[in-house]
């Protein structure tokens, strides 16, 4: 993730790093109990980022302190996506968390069948996030209740995207679909 200030990267060493954008320096680095594999985000100052240790963390921007974190049942593999002042994370304990931005208080959490490896995106007042099984859940963004079950026919390990109302999702069997986001139909599939 890249910012006027800085760019953050994550490594498989645990380690957060803070790097100066002109020269590659290290501003700062932090210090996960687990290997980071997921990208991070950056909202509100700080760097948002999962761990293997079953950690979601919360990292001043400005200092490389721990701002907060919040413990999972699992893993978290996928990159976090912030709406306002919440945190929507994927597990690989099969939930979805909706988490404060301020300090990492739940605010709701779903169970999914399997695990959740993409990260979740915004569309239209809900939050949709891809299981590992193929399965697209629509949820809605402030109760994280289900508003829509899609499933495409093979496992989704890879980020879902979304542009101009349109879902893009590319299975593990090399389809990429496209889903009208509103319905939940399918536009089209083609073989990648």
């Amino acid at each position: 993730v890249v910012t006027a200030g800085a760019v953050y990267v994550t490594s498989l060493d645990r380690q957060l790093y803070a790097l100066n954008p002109s020269n590659g320096t290290v501003l700062w680095s932090f210090l996960a109990q687990g290997a980071l594999a997921s990208t991070p985000t950056f909202a509100g100052g700080k760097v948002l980022v999962g761990s293997f240790d079953r950690n979601f963390y919360a990292v001043e921007a400005s200092t490389g302190k721990e701002a907060w974190r919040f413990e999972g049942g699992n893993a978290f593999w996928s990159q976090p996506l912030v709406i306002g002042g919440t945190v929507y994370v994927g597990g690989l304990d099969k939930k979805v968390y909706a988490l404060d931005l301020a300090n990492g208080a739940k605010k709701w959490e779903y169970t999914a069948r399997d695990l959740i490896r993409s990260q979740p995106v915004a569309a239209e007042g809900s939050v949709v996030v891809a299981a590992q099984n193929g399965e697209l859940l629509w949820l809605d963004a402030q109760s994280g209740s289900e508003q829509r079950r899609v499933t495409v026919k093979a496992p989704v390990l890879a980020n879902i995207a979304v542009q101009d109302g349109i879902l893009y999702v590319a299975s593990r069997e090399k389809v990429l679909y496209a889903i009208d986001i509103k319905t939940g139909t399918k536009r089209w599939e083609a073989p990648i």
